[in-house]
């Protein structure tokens, strides 16, 4: 299993290869990524500068979602939910697997559905939403 590496450890340890998925609210897809444990590069996946991680449940494993913290400010056009998370998230999502006891990020599970947990939506549903 992966583990993410944190800036605070030790440089010689080696980045790996772990399983992850893209959540994309523009194109309503959630696709299977390699992500490769540089937290550096979840900019890169999810297009943005600055994340913020919102942990939920999902068929019975808690994950992590990597969203786009500044998200609202940059007039967001698509949004998804996920299942017990009140509000929407604006823009993409990377999702890993939950913490380990170190507080380091572990690999998506193997058996992780994520279809029933994840609701896109439009800026005018949102909208709709809080009228």
């Amino acid at each position: 299993m992966g583990v993410l590496i944190s800036p605070h450890r030790n440089n010689a340890e080696r980045l790996c290869a772990m399983k992850a998925y893209l959540i994309n609210s523009e194109t309503k897809t959630i696709t299977p990524v390699d992500y490769n444990g540089d937290y550096k590069t979840i900019y890169t996946h999810i297009g943005c500068d600055l994340f913020d991680i919102v942990y939920a449940e999902s068929g019975g494993h808690r994950i992590s979602v990597f969203v786009d913290d500044e998200g609202l400010l940059n007039n967001p056009q698509h949004f998804f939910m996920l299942d017990g998370w009140a509000d929407p998230l604006a823009g993409n999502g990377l999702v890993l697997g939950d913490a380990d006891e170190e507080g380091e990020t572990l690999a998506a599970p193997d058996d992780l559905d994520l279809s029933p947990t994840i609701t896109f939506l439009s800026l005018q549903q949102v909208r709709d939403m809080y009228a």
